[in-house]
């Protein structure tokens, strides 16, 4: 099915006005003749369909009428003999081993000799996806890789592709990604976050060089992120951020300057977050002042006690007496003082 087909096939029991017996009917329609196996946690299920043209192969479900995924195995027997192989090897107990059946199976030397010969794209995506969840890549089968992806590198470098040297011999990648970055700067950060973090270091200096280039959130989460690893001192970067119109930013900015070590010297910063009238943004500053004592602070913590006199949307007044506990006030009697 499409994402289309499944958005048609659930819309009734995706209404909130449905009534308990139509609900009942959609259910069944939607998973009649699938038995469930087991639990993957939360709504999510192993089920194996009874009848109809995919009769005897295994679905990954989501019971929160996510779209199903079928298993890469053709029945319950290949899918079954694979799990007894992955949990005898160890493979499934990994740290980033993924959920069982949701990439193809197959050794790390097998998947790499189809990945070779493969020219469906989304096929070689699938089999790229199932060498990542392998804890270890053989040096023949890393070689044939990277020699691959510095030929692809001249036409159309394969980010996937690049994920997988990376996580499989970072200082080989690195020359790689550095190249990378020019293209697709986001990638990078994401794959060396996730498998090179100790590492973060070698990254300082073309993350300080991009800075004044980033315009999304989610490319400055990873920056920070990175920044954080590498045990430097960063704060300074983020002042441009942490006064930005983009409120995303400047939340994302106040809350890692709260986690430098030498926050306190940024006060003004935060004084001036303290005093948006955005709420998110105020509350943002007000949680990264823990540990900061400084009386210039107080007419700004007054401020706040007197623009949210109740606990409301993010929990100003909370917040604010964790703050006043080190001034031994609180968000009623720093009311009474005169500033």
């Amino acid at each position: 099915q499409s994402s289309e087909d499944w958005l048609r096939i659930t819309e009734k029991i995706e209404d909130e006005d449905v009534s308990d017996e139509v609900y009942d009917q959609e259910l069944a329609r939607i998973y009649g003749g699938i038995l469930p196996l087991g639990s993957q946690g939360c709504t999510y299920v192993h089920g194996l369909i009874l009848s109809g043209a995919h009769k005897g192969r295994v679905l990954n479900l989501d019971m929160d009428y996510q779209q199903p995924r079928f298993t890469f195995e053709a029945n319950f027997l290949d899918w079954y003999e694979r799990w007894l192989d992955e949990v005898i090897s160890g493979d499934l107990i990994t740290e980033n081993s993924g959920w069982f059946g949701y990439s193809i199976g197959g050794s790390d030397e097998e998947l790499v000799e189809k990945y070779l010969i493969e020219l469906d794209e989304n096929m070689r995506s699938e089999l790229l996806s199932g060498i990542l969840v392998k804890s270890k890549l053989n040096a023949d089968s890393y070689l044939k890789l990277l020699q691959t992806y510095v030929k692809q590198a001249a036409v159309s470098p394969e980010s996937k592709l690049l994920q997988v040297l990376c996580k499989f011999d970072y200082r080989t990648a690195k020359p790689l990604l550095e190249e990378y970055a020019e293209k697709d700067f986001l990638s990078v950060l994401k794959f060396v976050f996730w498998y090179a973090k100790e590492e973060s270091g070698d990254w300082f200096d073309l993350i300080a060089q991009k800075m004044s280039t980033i315009e999304d959130s989610k490319t400055f989460s990873f920056c920070n992120y990175l920044l954080k690893e590498s045990g430097r001192d960063y704060g300074y970067l983020l002042l441009p951020f942490a006064r930005s119109s983009d409120e995303n930013l400047r939340v994302t900015a106040l809350y890692n300057l709260g986690l430098t070590e030498n926050k306190a010297q940024f006060i003004d910063v935060f004084i001036e977050a303290l005093s948006h009238p955005t709420t998110r943004i105020a509350h943002s500053s007000l949680q990264a002042l823990r540990d900061v004592k400084d009386e210039r602070l107080l007419p700004h913590y007054k401020s706040i006690a007197l623009r949210y006199p109740k606990d409301g949307e993010y929990y100003m007044v909370s917040n604010l007496n964790h703050r006043l506990k080190d001034y031994s006030l609180d968000n009623l009697s720093i009311q009474k003082e005169i500033y």
